[in-house]
């Protein structure tokens, strides 16, 4: 099943993983020619990032968004 990067982003924002807007910065902070155009670049710049864990993307990409995060963890 493929999602567009914006279905992805919010399914990141309910997650409560990472906001919208943080995912905007962090999309603006790659150089332009890194830039992902789809969902599954995103997720892999995140995990290679740091931000997010495989599993995390993972688990966002296929809509599975509760209990990713524990309180402030």
């Amino acid at each position: 099943m493929t999602i567009t990067r914006e279905q992805f982003v919010e399914r990141l924002s309910q997650s409560g993983l990472m906001s919208a807007e943080e995912v905007a910065a962090f999309q603006k902070s790659l150089p332009a020619k890194k830039r992902p155009e789809d969902a599954q670049g995103l997720a892999r710049e995140l995990v290679k990032s740091g931000k997010l864990t495989k599993y995390q993307a993972q688990a966002v990409y296929q809509g599975k968004t509760k209990g990713l995060v524990l309180g402030n963890y």
